[in-house]
């Protein structure tokens, strides 16, 4: 599946290139505490437009894992 993802990546950007939408790879998002930011190795796939998390699963349906990581990026980073 990990090459089915990395494939994937790679449609995505040109898709969104294509589209003009703004985005970046691979993009560290530190975790807001106490007014700090805590660099703890979460990774989005892509960041659009500087605030939309766009995440890629290569899964035929989410597990209770991967649910929980999309709830994490919710919670850590909601829509102003």
């Amino acid at each position: 599946m990990a090459s089915l993802k990395r494939c994937n990546r790679r449609r995505f950007a040109l898709e969104f290139a294509s589209q003009g939408i703004v985005y970046a790879r691979e993009v560290e998002l530190p975790v807001p505490y106490r007014g700090q930011r805590l660099n703890i190795g979460y990774r989005a796939d892509f960041l659009c437009f500087g605030d939309a998390v766009v995440e890629l699963k290569a899964l035929d349906r989410l597990m209770t894992r991967e649910e929980a990581q999309v709830i994490s990026y919710l919670h850590l980073y909601p829509i102003e």
